[in-house]
């Protein structure tokens, strides 16, 4: 069962009998990459409304202003702190194994996939090796 989206399409692509391309993992890392760069934005977004209500004299209902001035600070820290946190833990995923799977112990779809990443000659990612420890550690239940 995939537990995120790196997992789902290592799944996915196991079960389409295909293995990930090295330019689907390139985009994949380039992909949390950009969110990771979305949510700095956030964070200097809220860091400038929160700074322009405080300096600039708005038109705005004082009790708007206050709930504006408690809103920016939380969500100008906590969405992109919660956010880079996952995408990290995301690109730790799409990073080289240390070992390869072992061919001998998984079932056939596995074995299959295995042997396609072999022969584009590149590097196993963590997450794949997971997801083939996982139905093969399910496969001897």
């Amino acid at each position: 069962m995939a537990t995120n989206p790196i997992h789902g399409a290592v799944e996915n692509a196991i079960r389409g009998g295909t293995a990930l391309t090295a330019g689907d993992i390139r985009a994949l890392r380039e992909k949390s990459s950009r969110a990771i760069t979305a949510f700095k934005a956030v964070f200097w977004i809220a860091l400038a409304v929160f700074n322009l209500l405080i300096w600039v004299e708005l038109p705005i209902a004082r009790s708007l202003l206050v709930a504006l001035l408690i809103l920016a600070p939380g969500v100008g820290i906590i969405v992109p702190m919660l956010g880079i946190r996952r995408q990290q833990g995301l690109l730790a995923l799409l990073e080289d194994a240390s070992s390869a799977p072992k061919e001998r112990r998984a079932d056939e779809p596995a074995r299959a996939y295995i042997g396609q990443v072999r022969k584009e000659g590149r590097r196993f990612v963590k997450a794949e090796a997971q997801v083939l420890e996982e139905k093969r550690n399910s496969a001897a239940s």
